[in-house]
């Protein structure tokens, strides 16, 4: 996978939100159910409509950080947020686009104010990778922090993954920081659901 294609999945996993106007999350039906539903079925109750709006959201996501303009995206609060059944769809839909992909499936739950993470790899070292992370802000930049990652079950170092995370997201960071007329920026995340919040 080359630095392009890699970078789109980590900025991915950094958890930016994803435009959106048709699809509202809170209206899929597993969140109503008392079983917990596998991240298949969760993919599976994801319906064309929900995947097209979600789609959008992406791409006025990515517009607006090529031109970095924010005009587009404050015309809908829900631009702000984005639920871990949107994101694990983009992800996914990368993850099949890539012929040469090594992470075979990735899923994100969001709780606890936290991200957490497991996937498999599928190329060079196979095996179950997990992960933990959240969000610090100290008002001036925006880091997404890894605070534990195992792979087939065993510990490893997160520095090597926060050193990747620092090499990718610095531009985006500087991004968000451009919002006009704020006080603070924070983010939030809990049952199924991340926001970017400006105050």
């Amino acid at each position: 996978m080359n630095k392009s294609k890699i970078a789109l999945i980590v900025l991915a996993l950094l958890v930016i939100p994803f435009a959106t106007q048709a699809f509202s999350w809170r209206s899929l039906a597993f969140w109503e159910k008392p079983k917990i539903a596998t991240p298949a079925e969760k993919l599976h109750l994801f319906d064309a409509a929900a995947q097209k709006a979600t789609l959008a959201k992406s791409a006025l996501w990515q517009e607006a950080f090529a031109q970095k303009k924010w005009d587009k995206l404050m015309k809908n609060p829900n631009n702000f947020q984005v639920s871990d059944t949107e994101l694990n769809f983009l992800i996914n839909e990368a993850i099949k686009k890539d012929a040469h992909s090594p992470v075979e499936s990735v899923f994100i739950t969001f709780k606890d104010n936290k991200m957490y993470i497991t996937g498999q790899l599928s190329a060079v070292v196979k095996g179950k990778f997990e992960l933990t992370g959240k969000f610090n802000s100290n008002g001036k930049t925006l880091n997404p922090v890894i605070e534990k990652i195992r792979f087939k079950g065993f510990p490893i170092p997160k520095g090597y993954a926060n050193n990747f995370l620092n090499e990718y997201f610095p531009d985006i960071s500087s991004f968000l920081y451009t919002y006009p007329k704020y006080t603070n920026i924070d983010v939030t995340i809990n049952d199924g659901l991340l926001k970017l919040n400006y105050k």
